[in-house]
């Protein structure tokens, strides 16, 4: 009986139905050590997390984790093993509490992880198919990170070099948006975001200043006009999970 067991003892058991392909108990252990066994969870959580990123099918204990300190997990991830839909996973929670820029560094790292046959790791020395072959490996999670909340500076310095993993036309627009605005100076007054970035609101005052910024890059259909604009009334969203 599982109630007479430790959550170390609990866990052991886990590692081993992962193993032996016993998928139909691989839930009822997660849950079960969440109900009775939260606070050995949380004394090895580093243990669990590296465990639990290995495959797609530890997705409670993966839910668990990342609210409990989504930044020491992305820190402890082994990116050798993470599978692609445990790294869509963390992205689409999207409340690490790190600055987009940590969070573009960590999917850079896993990218180029996943691609060591790669020429070299410095892009300025790539050839065509480098790009290729990382833009292959990233397309589903360039639309999940919003670079519209870096600084101009991290944006032209971390992200540029690697402008050819993009969409010349999505790429196009994040340059004008960066060379329009006065992000380096500062993000305090950046509001919400849609999809890739699809409306964004930034300005102190969103009524007078053309500092919002409309794209479509995300959605069959644009929310409106592609561009700047001012938001000179208010609006409301009913955003769902679809």
């Amino acid at each position: 009986m599982l109630e007479d067991k430790s959550g170390s003892e609990i866990f052991r058991i886990l590692l081993a139905a992962e193993k032996l392909g016993l998928y139909e108990i691989i839930t009822h252990l997660q849950q079960f050590l969440l109900d009775y066994h939260v606070d050995w969870l949380k004394r090895h959580i580093e243990t669990v997390n590296r465990a639990s990123f290995r495959n797609d099918y530890f997705q409670v204990l993966q839910q668990f984790c990342t609210a409990n300190d989504p930044e020491k997990v992305l820190n402890a991830i082994n990116f050798d093993s993470i599978s692609e839909n445990a790294m869509i996973s963390l992205l689409k929670r999207n409340h690490f509490g790190m600055d987009e820029v940590q969070i573009w560094d960590h999917v850079l790292k896993w990218g180029l992880t996943q691609n060591p046959t790669m020429s070299t790791m410095d892009p300025t020395k790539w050839i065509d198919n480098d790009f290729k072959t990382l833009q292959a490996s990233l397309q589903q999670f360039l639309p999940l990170i919003g670079f519209h909340e870096m600084t101009g500076q991290q944006f032209f310095e971390k992200v540029s070099p690697f402008s050819k993993i993009f969409e010349p036309r999505v790429y196009e627009e994040l340059v004008q948006y960066f060379m329009l605005s006065d992000k380096d100076v500062s993000n305090e007054y950046l509001g919400p975001s849609f999809g890739f970035d699809d409306i964004t609101v930034n300005g102190e005052n969103y009524r007078e200043e053309m500092k919002c910024y409309s794209g479509n890059y995300s959605y069959e259909k644009p929310i409106r006009s592609e561009g700047y604009f001012l938001v000179d009334e208010y609006e409301i969203f009913q955003i769902s999970e679809v």
